[in-house]
């Protein structure tokens, strides 16, 4: 928060309007990046929405995964029952180090990102903004008794991710994290070098938020470089239930389920998955069954590290509640994808796969980017939308070999919404 101002901003369509026409008057906010064009369309998905993950670095390189992330709302509780904003962040400099073109206030980075980012996809609605920050135990917000997160108030965590670090090193500390604040083990080893910072997590989860909230990993990128800095986002939503809100229209039947174990390092050991359809229907003892048989198979052969870390105990699980989606696009980090028999999870896109659909190999080195900070807005959007459409080809080759067939399937899949709830035993 400005040290000049106690009470938060009041959004106004004029205060947007007016960031908007001020082009890129930080390095750090790029309002032209924010256009209405350039916001993807809505997903609206089953269960409350309590806030979101959000990185806090340049808006030249985490404009596109915050778009996308903000683009998931509660079909019960939509945005625009929000009235307030609570952004927890974690400064990495000793005192404020913008100054907000407009108000001529300062504010530390890792508040004025996400702010300004909300306040321009959601501009013309009245939101107040609060801050804390972890670091300094500082902050003007509401009290917790007058807070009611997911239906008047989003709770948002300021968050950046592994910094210079190998491209291939970050890729796999990444993927260990992501399921470590998953299943809320702040304490992790390797947290330190993952996320920047895990106490902003903490705090929020301990303080702020109802023991039913979790986390749901659906972006990810990073900046140029050999050696760049990890961006990855989450929803704060509940644990899933397989008997999901009709409101949505879903098909009301689970269409399939995976279990995936998970160890106390975070890699994942074993996962099987069960189709329904017929005489075959979800069930509480069926879902049991297979969480049983995962977690055997993944004590005692681990498949999925062949073989390896035996020794390490098993200890964590993770269900995944497949529906029929209704989209017509895939949508990296929400969908999973079927064909020719073989099927993805959404997680395994955000583990394997660019944002432009080409999947990770290890040969590669650093991550390509696909959105370029040019002051030219209607060239900026051109190039935007030639990189925004997640080529699926490279997916349906790979899946063609995962299910032994020697004719790559191009064109036919079928894409499923996930919801996952997260299991330590």
């Amino acid at each position: 928060m400005p040290r000049t101002k106690k009470q938060p901003a009041l959004v106004t369509r004029n205060y947007t309007s007016k960031i908007r026409n001020n082009k890129s008057p930080t390095t750090w906010f790029q309002p032209e990046l924010f256009t209405p064009d350039s916001i993807p369309p809505v997903k609206p998905i089953a269960g409350q929405v309590y806030g979101y993950v959000l990185p806090h670095a340049s808006t030249t390189y985490t404009a596109d995964i915050i778009k996308h992330t903000l683009r998931f709302q509660s079909a019960t509780n939509p945005p625009s029952g929000i009235r307030q904003v609570i952004i927890f962040y974690y400064p990495a400099f000793d005192k404020e180090n913008i100054r907000d073109p407009l108000t001529g206030n300062m504010y530390f980075h890792e508040y004025y990102v996400p702010m300004q980012s909300i306040r321009s996809v959601f501009s013309g609605q009245e939101i107040r903004f609060y801050g804390y920050n972890v670091r300094d135990q500082t902050g003007n917000i509401p009290t917790t008794a007058r807070l009611q997160p997911g239906i008047d108030t989003w709770i948002i965590i300021s968050a950046d991710y592994s910094h210079y670090l190998p491209f291939q090193q970050a890729m796999e500390i990444e993927n260990q994290a992501a399921m470590a604040l998953s299943y809320k083990q702040w304490d992790w080893p390797q947290m330190t070098h993952a996320v920047d910072n895990v106490a902003t997590f903490a705090h929020v989860f301990r303080n702020h938020l109802p023991n039913t909230a979790s986390l749901r990993w659906v972006g990810r990128t990073r900046s140029p470089g050999t050696q760049g800095v990890g961006y990855l986002s989450f929803l704060i939503t509940e644990q899933a239930n397989p008997n999901l809100p009709t409101r949505l229209k879903l098909n009301n039947s689970v269409a399939g389920m995976f279990v995936t174990c998970y160890d106390t390092g975070f890699h994942a050991r074993e996962c099987l998955g069960r189709w329904f359809g017929g005489t075959e229907v979800y069930g509480r003892q069926v879902e049991l069954d297979l969480v049983t048989d995962v977690l055997t198979k993944g004590r005692t052969t681990s498949r999925l590290t062949g073989g390896a870390r035996l020794d390490v105990p098993v200890v964590y699980y993770t269900v995944t509640y497949l529906f029929r989606a209704r989209d017509s696009e895939f949508i990296r980090g929400w969908h999973g994808v079927l064909a020719n028999g073989a099927f993805y999870l959404p997680d395994v896109f955000l583990e394997n796969t660019f944002e432009s659909g080409r999947w990770i190999t290890g040969n590669n080195i650093e991550w390509p980017q696909t959105q370029t900070n040019l002051t030219n807005k209607k060239n900026m959007n051109i190039h935007m939308h030639m990189n925004k459409r997640f080529n699926m080809r490279p997916t349906m080759a790979s899946l063609s070999r995962k299910a032994g067939s020697s004719t790559i399937n191009t064109g036919t899949y079928e894409l499923y919404d996930g919801y996952v709830k997260h299991i330590e035993f």
